[in-house]
């Protein structure tokens, strides 16, 4: 009997797999070991997206979640928003 290979999706190719969350997150909640965060500089979460190869797929995920709360894709929470904002904008023009 054949095993089935795993599935594998675009997370798995993500320049960011195994990388601390607290990177791609301004929060300012303790770590869950309660010691506290170091602070966030999301150039240094952009690092990694600039180099990855699923960052238009990650960019996509998050403005179709409406996940705005972490850097994906390439952009911070605020350049997040206001992509998707810019987008329910043309939708609607184009209608």
């Amino acid at each position: 009997m054949a095993i089935a290979a795993a599935i594998r999706t675009w997370h798995d190719d993500a320049e960011c797999r195994g990388i601390d969350h607290y990177v791609f997150a301004n929060d300012t909640e303790p770590l869950p070991d309660g010691r506290p965060r170091p602070p966030y500089d999301d150039e240094e979460a952009k690092r990694y997206c600039r180099r990855c190869p699923v960052r238009e797929r990650c960019l996509k995920d998050a403005l179709d979640r409406r996940d705005f709360h972490l850097t994906r894709g390439g952009l911070n929470s605020d350049e997040l928003r206001a992509e998707s904002r810019r987008r329910v904008r043309r939708a609607a023009a184009a209608r």
